[in-house]
């Protein structure tokens, strides 16, 4: 529930309150039919949207809540599992998903930035237990279609990504199966070829980000086989020490286009998690849950708020269709 910051009468007999949480006022009230105290707010919670067409788990999302793609993913919910990677993209209009262009190339554990129609997918794994095969491998969305874009120095997977189709960035991962060590490197993409940028502070796979170019922030994810919740922040050539998340968390996903609107949801460590958070450039603070605890999920957002941001897919007891999207409503509870 807010934090409450003030309290006044008025008129009408009810009570006005400042919501310290969220900036919000909300309302206290008798209500005689329930026979308690109730208060009501403006914020923000997730609602259940219309779900994707085809179940995904491991793929990778970018766009907005209202123009989103889904790409990539694998059906099995088995990881290793040498079958179910598929290249289906999916495209959401802020009411159902519809099918786009599929990638060229069928993968899993890929990274994404740019919006719907100025898209990248980069990096990922393709069909096969122990596959050697373009983990380099960059495709250009146009709204329709996809074509190749200029491979990365570095191939990997399970690593995340930010930014736009002419000015993204790579961070983190690990090379294919079975060699499982850390990448702290980071790549800058100028729209036609890959750079070096500047080395993690920790290497990292199974991370979150949110950003541009020349202002993002990866978060959490695991070393080795233990979760962390460290934060780095990027200017472009080089990352500095952010504040931690609240929750130790990998297989989460970050939704955002923004250093100090960051949005984390989902992940595990190890039981599922269902916990949202959000960075304002400095700290984490802690919002409403997602509806469904999963993990291997992927998202879209804005960048000036996390208000409208969207997620899909992702694993729980099986492989998910589920969507969700992040809005404001009126809440109410029992005082």
């Amino acid at each position: 529930m807010a934090q409450l910051a003030s309290l006044t009468l008025n008129a009408s007999s009810s009570l006005n309150l400042s919501s310290m949480s969220s900036g919000s006022d909300g309302n206290l009230w008798y209500n005689p039919i329930a026979k308690t105290m109730q208060y009501s707010w403006y914020g923000l919670t997730w609602s259940t949207q219309s779900p994707l067409n085809n179940t995904q788990m491991l793929g990778a999302g970018f766009g907005s809540g209202n123009a989103a793609l889904s790409i990539g993913n694998q059906n099995s919910a088995t990881p290793a599992s040498p079958v179910g990677f598929q290249g289906l993209t999916e495209e959401f209009n802020g009411a159902a998903w519809s099918a786009g262009g599929n990638l060229n190339l069928n993968k899993a554990c890929l990274a994404a930035a740019g919006t719907l129609t100025a898209g990248l997918a980069f990096a990922g794994t393709p069909p096969g237990v122990f596959p050697t095969q373009y983990p380099t491998a960059t495709e250009e969305y146009n709204g329709t279609s996809w074509s190749a874009g200029g491979a990365m120095n570095t191939g990997r997977i399970t690593l995340t990504g930010f930014g736009t189709q002419n000015s993204a960035v790579a961070a983190g991962g690990s090379p294919l199966y079975p060699n499982q060590s850390l990448q702290d490197c980071t790549e800058n993409y100028n729209g036609s070829t890959w750079s070096t940028g500047g080395a993690l502070i920790t290497g990292r796979r199974h991370l979150g980000s949110s950003g541009i170019s020349t202002e993002g922030v990866i978060f959490g994810g695991q070393i080795s086989n233990t979760a962390t919740n460290a934060t780095e922040e990027y200017d472009g050539s080089s990352w500095a020490s952010g504040g931690n998340m609240i929750t130790v968390n990998f297989y989460h996903t970050g939704v955002g286009s923004s250093q100090s609107t960051a949005l984390k949801a989902g992940g595990c460590n190890p039981a599922l998690s269902s916990c949202t958070e959000v960075y304002d450039g400095s700290s984490w603070s802690s919002f409403s849950p997602i509806i469904t605890p999963r993990r291997w999920l992927s998202g879209a957002g804005d960048r000036d708020s996390v208000e409208g941001a969207l997620i899909f897919g992702g694993q729980a007891t099986g492989v998910l269709y589920n969507t969700e999207a992040y809005s404001a409503d009126t809440n109410i509870v029992n005082i």
